[in-house]
């Protein structure tokens, strides 16, 4: 092999071991692009389908999604205790937990029990049942005086938050 043969070959051999390095330090990153714009045709996809589906799309629920898995018994008692404790919505904790109470556990959810307010008073919210408390805690104020400031009574599913 002549000498400028060798130079050549040589010089072949430099370049393209650069460029498979510049190459795979680039690859990963066009790779990534190339997921991003995979990932965005498929959600653009998804958002058509999802648009032809969907009769309006006005941002306000009309009715709790639907969910495919039913909730365990440990989700339902945490449902129960939300809505017992808070006067949380049932729906509500449903939607929480990503899960539909099936029938088979529907009797562990019970009613809320609120005791008749008197009259012309309203129930308690959790917001005025907890400031009532704030005020039982700090200034020893009774609780009939601060449902009186309040204008509520507390209910009976609220009153654990009385301590």
């Amino acid at each position: 092999m002549s000498m400028p043969m060798l130079a050549g070959v040589g010089l072949l051999v430099v370049c393209c071991s650069s460029a498979s390095a510049a190459a795979m330090m680039m690859g990963g990153d066009d790779t990534k692009k190339k997921k991003k714009e995979d990932d965005s045709d498929s959600d653009s996809d998804s958002d058509s389908d999802s648009d032809s589906d969907d009769d309006s799309d006005d941002g306000v629920e009309d009715s709790p999604a639907p969910y495919t898995t039913f909730c365990d018994v440990a989700k339902t008692d945490w449902i129960n205790s939300k809505l017992q404790n808070d006067g949380m919505p049932q729906t509500q904790g449903e939607s929480l937990q990503k899960c539909k109470v099936p029938t088979d556990l529907q009797w562990r959810i019970e009613e809320q029990e609120l005791s008749p307010a008197p009259d012309g008073v309203e129930n308690c919210t959790v917001a005025k049942t907890d400031w009532i408390n704030s005020k039982l805690q700090n200034d020893g104020m009774p609780q009939t005086q601060g449902e009186s400031l309040q204008n509520c009574k507390v209910p009976n599913n609220l009153q654990s938050r009385i301590k």
